[in-house]
């Protein structure tokens, strides 16, 4: 390391002096000893061990029995479809099965009950749940289910089965849709002419589909063939025959040997079957040294046109040689459907990126990854490390060595150094020549600021205050010449970014004109595998993936890190850090300063990675600037753009690096969802008499409504929506409507982002009335395709180019809401069925007594008031109207009047003073022209499926018909 010269032949200014080197104040590190964690105690974990054990045998030993109780629930025809299946992962939540379609995997649980707020009232659950379930056995997966998926997964077991989870972790981390059905024993396949296209159908156990019925199979193979739909199965090794290791496949031409123990993997040299694109042909993986051995299948053929794609290495035996075919293509030459078979577990990363090659074979090209991979090596915290774990000159050359090697392989590789200049010469004499090294050869590297302190952002309050060390930070990049006008920057510990402090935000555009940063915060840190991207504010965010290196990993070999090589290599070998690169088009990866003193293990990784990529896969490695590299990302994937707001306040890390100002109390407890013209107003007035409901602050655009979660105000971000709330008193519930919340396609996930324990109300008028008041609130709007055109020419309206689109438009809106059945399985499908209370608006018209005692005991608000002493018809002595009278709790004050029957509005309207009102606002309960006779039999035609789906649904959630569906439905018979 004598040798002061870059290998490419650039200068080294290793201890050059620049100017105003001495001008910079050091500062001494300090270390705060963390106290010991109480995990550390064996006593402690063993008294929550078997406190847990006992909770756990004290709640099954109280379950009752589903089935028994569904059947005097359900009517028998309902109940001979249904199988009750209990979920050991929450007893409590029972699930219905539909035997003839399948259903769908559980949603995931909600967040353990120590992450609700503290609050003083809390969700009432009752000890038997039913859930509402997809009547099409069908879930989605994805990060936008907006966007069709291409795959469709078959399962064997409800829960999931080993196999499956490993396809749904791959599927996830490389983004692609999927959708899954789950098939119970002796069920029939569903009906599969559905709207979706699909391209490949996966099935976790290939006899799920060998065993089917001889019709069953050919409906299955004949859409598949009609459709160009291939098929990637798995041999299930826990699933193969226990009387013998050998068995033949019930019609397919495979012989099985079973449960081998593989000592290596490798893939066919000489195969034409144009089966590899990741992979380079000939591969292998050596698993003789391996913790956990892979357990595989022979598959020998008995077709000559079954093609082995990997063969595995095993105990040779008499029926069997040495290496064994574990993965077959069926390029269509049996029966005209082209399939991958493979008798693999996914445990290695050869066989990952195999059933990667077999997707992108089956869906042709279209379910392919790209196969350049952009990499991103940020080292963060530049000057910020103490004494002792600094880099010194030497480190810094070799730093350089090892970015001119990377660049054989990653062409235009480049360090993205992030500073704190505060910190600049606090290390000792050698480590001082490092950062004099550092800055003397800035322009070979790529930089960009922290704060000057390394201060976390979320500390500190308004615009001000967070432009101030950025701005000293930009001027120590000015004196040493350090070219910071790359649009790109990351905050100390992330904070700020996400939870999203807005200072932050503004002050990155005022200081650096930031276009990009990164995260490994959205929308959680863990997994991994889920970390995401996003835009706000025209600041794009790219997930930030670890390498397996921390601050305090410094040395190969250490007390406090043993066997960390082996660790490494592993990871660097087929593991973590490789798969990273494998799976990821683009990957942003922190690193930090210590890890490139010592032993310099970031060198180490990086560099062994990346020729363990290119000896084994054909991905072209490159790199660019981060801001280029952001706008990469969201061309390759656009539907990450809009964020998913989550509760800080359920995630600890997030909790952990949001502003102290902030909190989630204020967040409501209770939303009223629509639609809107079924009373939504009405409701919003009558509980907000409540003393302890409390709603949100009035909008000058939107009145009553805060219209978040379904408009463009979702994209002002969680502080622009807290504004809206009010501080929440002791035992107060707080609550808002927006009745344009109910049949948005995108609120339910939103909400279920934010608000996950939030109560949710629905108002169900009948449907033909809210689509004819909707048209009548157009009409006194004065929109234009209301006004030119009556409401038969509405309901008439086609698409265009045969009529306006502002027309056709129209006549969406006056329909689609009263859909109700469709947008209430989209709610159900992100939220339990007890936290959905429907409401008779007809119900609430006439006798909202009653409505508003239910809603007080749905919502277990405290006190209990009586709604009759609220609501109540009386005689008003000023205008002899019946009216609404409250009796006042203290005798010698006189009674005033709260609200009062309008016969003009239809409704109770609530009394200022006197005897005046505020009833609704002008346009609410009008009377209008009675709808002519034939648009009431059309629009009851229309809503006559619609309305049968609803009084079903309503029977499967166990809840009362509203009498107009009764009315408006043919009995389901029992």
């Amino acid at each position: 390391m004598s040798d002061h010269q870059n290998s490419r032949g650039s200068s080294w200014r290793g201890t050059n002096k620049g100017a105003g080197y001495n001008c910079w104040r050091r500062c001494k590190w300090k270390i705060v000893q963390l106290p010991r964690s109480f995990l550390s105690s064996r006593k402690f974990v063993a008294v929550v061990g078997a406190l847990v054990l006992l909770i756990i045998y004290l709640i099954s030993s109280s379950s009752v029995s589903i089935s028994k109780y569904l059947s005097h629930v359900l009517p028998t025809t309902l109940m001979k479809n249904f199988k009750s299946v209990e979920n050991n992962e929450d007893i409590f939540n029972t699930r219905l099965t539909w035997q003839g379609g399948s259903a769908g995997v559980d949603s995931p649980p909600l967040e353990d009950a120590w992450q609700i707020n503290e609050r003083n009232w809390r969700l009432q659950t009752s000890a038997l749940r039913l859930p509402w379930q997809n009547p099409h056995g069908l879930t989605s997966h994805g990060h936008n289910t907006q966007i069709p998926a291409k795959i469709l997964i078959f399962s064997s077991k409800k829960k999931g089965s080993a196999i499956l989870r490993a396809i749904s972790e791959l599927l996830d981390m490389t983004k692609f849709r999927y959708d899954l059905i789950t098939l119970s024993p002796g069920s029939s396949l569903p009906d599969l002419v559905l709207d979706v296209k699909y391209q490949c159908f996966i099935f976790d156990d290939f006899k799920l589909y060998l065993n089917r019925s001889s019709d069953e199979r050919k409906a299955l193979d004949s859409f598949m063939e009609k459709n160009n739909v291939g098929m990637i199965a798995f041999i299930l090794n826990n699933n193969a025959s226990r009387s013998s290791k050998q068995e033949q496949l019930r019609g397919y031409p495979i012989l099985l040997h079973n449960r081998l123990t593989a000592k290596e993997l490798r893939l066919m040299s000489n195969t034409t079957a144009g089966l590899y694109r990741i992979l380079r042909s000939g591969v292998s993986v050596d698993l003789r040294g391996s913790r956990s051995k892979a357990t595989v299948s022979a598959m020998l053929p008995q077709h000559p046109h079954l093609t082995p794609v990997m063969e595995a290495q095993v105990q040779s035996t008499p029926d069997l040689d040495s290496y064994v075919p574990t993965a077959l293509l069926d390029g269509g030459a049996v029966d005209g459907i082209r399939r991958v078979v493979m008798a693999v577990d996914l445990s290695v990363w050869l066989q990952r990126l195999l059933f990667l090659d077999a997707l992108s074979y089956i869906g042709g090209g279209d379910l392919s990854l790209p196969l350049d991979r952009h990499l991103l090596v940020d080292v963060d915290d530049i000057f910020v490390a103490r004494s002792g774990i600094r880099m010194t000159d030497h480190d810094v050359k070799a730093m350089l060595e090892s970015q001119e090697r990377l660049r054989e392989w990653v062409p235009g590789f480049t360090f993205n150094l992030g500073f704190s200049g505060y910190y600049f010469l606090s290390g000792n004499a050698a480590e001082n020549l490092g950062d004099k090294a550092l800055v003397g050869n800035a322009s070979y590297f790529w930089w960009f600021g922290h704060m000057w302190k390394h201060t976390q952002p979320h500390k500190l309050d308004g615009l001000d205050e967070v432009k101030a060390p950025m701005l000293l930070n930009r001027h120590f990049a000015k004196t040493f010449n350090i070219s910071v006008d790359t649009g790109y920057s990351v905050a100390p510990h992330h904070s700020g970014v996400y939870p999203v402090h807005e200072p932050l935000y503004d002050a990155w555009k005022k200081v650096y004109n930031i276009r990009a940063t990164s995260t490994e915060e959205y929308p959680h840190l863990k997994p991994d595998r889920l970390r995401r991207g996003f835009q706000y504010r025209g600041i794009q965010v790219l997930p930030r993936q670890m390498c397996g290196l921390f601050t305090h990993t410094i040395y190969f070999e250490s007390p406090e890190h043993p066997g960390l090589k082996a660790k490494l290599d592993a990871s660097i070998d087929g593991g973590e850090l490789f798969q990273t690169i494998a799976f990821n088009p683009i990957s942003v990866f922190m690193t930090h300063m210590s890890n490139y003193a010592s032993d310099r293990l970031a060198l180490y990784v990086f560099e062994g990675v990346v020729q363990a990529l290119q000896k084994r896969t054909n991905f072209a490695l490159k790199t660019e600037p981060p801001a280029l590299l952001a706008d990469r990302y969201f061309a390759l994937y656009p539907e990450e753009a809009q964020p998913l707001w989550g509760n800080p306040c359920l995630d600890k890390r997030h909790l952990e690096i949001w502003s102290r100002n902030k909190t989630c109390d204020q967040l409501p407890d209770l939303l009223v969802l629509g639609p809107q013209k079924t009373g939504t107003t009405a409701l919003h007035t009558f509980l907000g008499l409540h003393p302890s409901l409390r709603h949100n602050l009035p909008s000058p655009t939107t009145f009553e409504e805060v219209q978040f979660f379904s408009s463009h105000n979702y994209d002002r971000g969680l502080d622009w929506y807290l504004k809206w709330f009010p501080p929440r008193e002791p035992g107060q519930v707080i609550f808002e409507k927006s009745a344009t919340y109910f049949d948005s396609p995108v609120a339910p996930a939103r909400v279920r982002a934010l608000l996950p324990n939030a109560r949710l109300v629905v108002l169900l008028l009948p449907p033909e009335r809210r689509a004819y008041s909707w048209y009548q609130h157009q009409v006194a709007h004065g929109v234009p395709a209301a006004v030119n055109h009556s409401f038969s020419e509405v309901l008439r309206a086609e698409a265009p180019p045969n009529h306006p689109k502002d027309l056709y438009n129209l006549r969406a809106r006056c329909l689609e809401p009263g859909e109700y059945a469709r947008h209430l399985e989209r709610w159900l499908e992100h939220f339990p069925a007890e936290q959905l209370l429907l409401v008779d608006g007809e119900q609430l018209r006439q006798a909202p007594v009653q409505v508003m005692g239910e809603l007080q005991t749905f919502l277990a608000v405290q006190p209990t008031v009586d709604y009759a002493q609220l609501i109540r018809r009386c005689l008003s002595a000023a205008s002899l109207v019946p009216a609404v009278s409250f009796e006042c709790p203290v005798t010698p004050v006189p009674c005033f009047t709260l609200t009062r029957y309008s016969p003009r509005k239809g409704f109770y309207c609530q009394v200022t003073r006197g005897s005046a009102t505020k009833c609704l606002g002008k346009s609410k309960g009008k009377h209008y022209p009675a709808m002519l006779p034939h648009d009431e039999r059309l629009l009851k035609a229309y809503y006559s499926s619609h309305n049968d789906h609803l009084l079903r649904l309503m029977q499967q959630l166990q809840r009362q018909p509203p009498l107009w569906l009764s009315n408006d439905t043919q009995p389901i018979s029992t």
